[in-house]
């Protein structure tokens, strides 16, 4: 019995843990200027999902931020053959979403650099192009 309980809490806490979100370098970084998407490439596994990114504001400098890319590992549901075959994965993020989601306060008048985690990218992006608001505007009727 007390074998059964050992194996049942294992199991339990093994399936708690490969839930968890990590952090994971950013292999590639592409903006595309027009609709401000980020295309941002991480190398994981098939099974492996990428969660939206985190935006980490400067606390010394509030016009730089740190961009770190998330994967939540896949929990004992993934074929075992398919945990060796590492790929590029890629996510496109909308930059001025993310800054809207994480309360960044945004100045047209200012520029913005962002870094990224594990990589040496660094993108220089005008306010005014990080102003644009995700939700929908109000039109009367």
């Amino acid at each position: 019995m007390k074998h059964l309980l050992i194996a049942t809490l294992m199991m339990a806490s093994s399936i708690a843990l490969a839930d968890t979100f990590t952090d994971i370098k950013i292999d590639s970084v592409n903006l595309d200027s027009k609709s401000m998407n980020l295309i941002l490439g991480v190398k994981a596994t098939p099974c492996d999902q990428i969660a939206s990114p985190q935006l980490i504001q400067d606390e010394s400098n509030p016009t730089v931020f740190k961009i770190q890319a998330m994967i939540r590992k896949a929990n004992g549901a993934c074929i075992s053959s398919e945990l060796a075959m590492i790929g590029e994965k890629h996510q496109i993020v909308s930059l001025p979403a993310l800054m809207e989601v994480s309360s960044a306060k945004v100045s047209k008048y200012e520029s913005y650099t962002f870094k990224f985690e594990g990589n040496d990218v660094q993108l220089i992006v005008p306010g005014n192009r990080l102003a644009a608001t995700i939700q929908p505007e109000f039109q009367a009727e």
